[in-house]
């Protein structure tokens, strides 16, 4: 194969792996690129390589690129400043965890190399594999995609530092359960605009015009029809040969996945704070109760008491048992008893031990310590690797001589006739154009189908290789892309259809506006003069964030209008603040206001749900808090770009 692809390119084999190769992190790489740093691009005074900015820049393009359509001038400058933005966030996270004195462990690198989907075969991690995917994926040497790999490993840990940083006040968490939880009611009217297609009838004149605006609408993508020969691993399952050796192989590459995690089952009490941040008297209560447990439970079951005293309702009900956990599963002190003294006393009861949700009495009732299979233990399953690598060695070496059998003309290159030569049969897809109608193999991978969208006809793809088989196409036929005009009928009647929807919703848009508008002075007389052909009603008192459950036509508002009006109404008498458009089956335009309000009850937010409100609050404050951050630090950069670089980000060089 490396023979065949030499002839026909220079090139190296490259293979399409389905499904496996996650794109990489798009802030990749500061400072590890092969190529050294390129002092072109400086960062508060810091050479950074211009390869960085490039290789992210063409991540955002890609990701816009595989939704099938061509991109604007502006969509391409907007990626090039937002390209400009990832690199400085990311050199700012690197400059933060320096200082900070964070740095990747080799076993932290090597556990994420591992767990790389596209270094593995079968699921397991497979060194072969990656020492030559590293090299042709990402064009990088493997010291300097390891690097990236601990860039990336410190770049999160500083990410959840600055989110850690936030604090969710009582006042946030108040806030927030209102928000959620106040109910409302709402009287509204709603405007569907199917009231106005009869009779629409737009002019030639109007059709032309509306189908120029939105012709790419109607384009009709190209289309592909390729001969194709799939080489199926499991066909050569029963020719595979392993030897000792082969299964020692796969031994040495199993890694971790031969070992499981120490365990332990568990029972607990929980003496639960009822506040997030209790007091000395409350702590001291709550140990005074815990510490009277622990005395009856030299006497009492264990169970009994649990269900007694317990005040996670959740486990109490199972007489305290939370099942199996593992390490990083449970709060540290908790985790430090189980998988400390709890090991090695099983069935006796210990504590108290203090968490942030109280106090408990713990209970270890088995333990499992971490072990790893022995190779003969595990013999069977290795065999069977290695069983599948070699039928996988076999299939290739197969499609390794239909490549090299292919003539190295494009012009005379017959993918059909050359597989039947060797007993192999080739199959002819039909036309296909995008991820719904391409053959199975390519599943559904829309950057592997427009790949083969670009291949010549006559000339053969690069394979494609998937856990279960490997398959060389070449295409036969390519329908171009084109634009249908007007004297198509179909088209005309799709067109007008999409005009006619347009202009009845534009009329029942005004429609709702200028009742909205009257009803700013008095609802009730606004809303009872619109004819019965508008919907009119009063939903039930809902909770703000239930809002599916308030019927109205809410479920099908669009998004950018529902956040920015729905979510602003607050007391009695607030009115949205323009029609909000409602899409779906049922198009049209709804008009509301609150027609009665019902605050959340405050002694509900207590115990366990206080706690998860904070959680909730504390997550939202670290995201923003987070973003305030990452823009800060945009803001205040020092750049230096090379001239043909800044001109290309400003939109004066195009």
């Amino acid at each position: 194969m490396l023979g065949y692809l030499r002839k026909k390119s220079g090139g190296v084999f490259s293979i399409v792996i389905i499904g496996c190769i996650a794109l990489v992190f798009i802030f990749w790489g500061i400072g590890g690129m092969d190529s050294g740093v390129v002092d072109d691009i400086r960062i508060n005074g810091k050479p950074v390589s211009l390869r960085d900015y490039v290789e992210i820049q063409e991540n955002i393009l890609e990701q816009l690129r595989q939704q099938g359509r061509s991109l604007s001038v502006d969509e391409e400058l907007a990626a090039r400043r937002q390209a400009l933005g990832y690199l400085i966030e990311r050199h700012s996270l690197l400059e933060l965890a320096n200082a900070t004195g964070r740095t990747a462990s080799v076993e932290q690198i090597n556990q994420s190399v591992k767990n790389n989907p596209a270094f593995q075969v079968n699921g397991r991690f497979n060194m072969e594999t990656y020492e030559e995917a590293v090299p042709r994926l990402f064009n990088r040497s493997l010291a300097s995609f390891e690097a990236g790999v601990a860039d990336d490993l410190v770049v999160g840990e500083v990410v959840e530092l600055v989110r850690g940083l936030a604090y969710a006040t009582k006042g946030a968490v108040l806030d927030d359960w209102h928000f959620a939880e106040d109910k409302l009611a709402l009287d509204y009217a709603f405007f569907p605009s199917k009231r106005h297609l009869e009779g629409l009838s737009p002019t030639d004149e109007e059709l032309a015009a509306y189908y120029e605006l939105n012709k790419e609408t109607w384009r009709v993508p190209a289309k592909l029809k390729i001969d194709f020969v799939e080489v199926e691993i499991d066909d050569y399952l029963d020719k595979a040969v392993v030897t000792e050796a082969d299964i020692d192989d796969a031994f040495a590459d199993a890694g971790d996945s031969l070992s499981s995690p120490e365990t332990a089952e568990v029972s607990h009490i929980l003496f639960r704070f009822q506040s997030l941040t209790p007091d000395e008297d409350e702590r001291a209560a709550k140990r005074e109760e815990a510490m009277k447990a622990l005395e009856r439970a030299k006497t009492e079951k264990f169970e009994d008491l649990a269900a007694e005293l317990s005040q996670d309702t959740a486990s109490a009900s199972a007489g305290g048992s939370l099942g199996q956990i593992g390490r990083g599963q449970t709060l540290g002190p908790f985790e430090d008893i189980v998988f400390g003294p709890g090991k090695d006393a099983i069935g006796e009861v210990m504590g108290p031990v203090e968490t942030m949700f109280g106090w408990h009495l713990v209970r270890v009732d088995d333990y499992n310590p971490s072990r790893t299979k022995t190779a003969e233990e595990a013999r069977d399953e290795l065999e069977a690797q290695a069983k599948r690598r070699q039928a996988r060695r076999l299939a290739v070496n197969r499609v390794e001589e239909l490549l090299e059998a292919l003539p190295t003309t494009p012009d005379s290159t017959k993918l059909a006739d050359t597989a039947a030569s060797l007993g192999m049969k080739a199959k002819t897809s039909e036309l296909f154009s995008g991820p719904d109608d391409a053959p199975a193999f390519f599943g559904g991978d829309p950057s592997a189908i427009n790949a083969a969208l670009e291949v010549p006809i006559g000339q053969v793809g690069d394979p494609v290789d998937t856990p279960d088989h490997l398959v060389v196409y070449a295409p036969v036929e390519r329908a171009e892309s084109f634009l249908p005009t007007l004297e198509d009928e179909a088209i005309l009647a799709a067109v007008k259809a999409a005009w006619s929807a347009e202009e009845a919703a534009r009329i029942a848009k005004n429609e709702a506006e200028a009742a909205l508008a009257a009803a700013s002075a008095d609802w009730d007389a606004a809303v009872g003069a619109l004819p019965e052909s508008v919907e009119k009603g009063r939903t039930e008192l809902f909770a703000r964030l239930r809002f599916f459950e308030a019927g109205a036509h809410l479920t099908e508002a669009a998004p950018e209008d529902f956040l920015s009006r729905y979510f602003s109404l607050a007391k009695v008498g607030d009115q949205v603040s323009a029609p909000i458009a409602i899409e779906g089956d049922e198009p049209g335009y709804l008009i509301a206001k609150v027609a009665a309000f019902e605050p959340a009850d405050e002694s509900a937010l207590a115990g366990a749900a206080l706690i998860d409100r904070q959680k909730t609050a504390r997550a939202s404050q670290g995201e923003s808090a987070y973003a305030f951050w990452a823009n800060s630090r945009q803001a205040a950069a020092r750049i230096q770009l090379p001239p043909a670089l800044e001109a290309s980000i400003t939109g004066e060089g195009l």
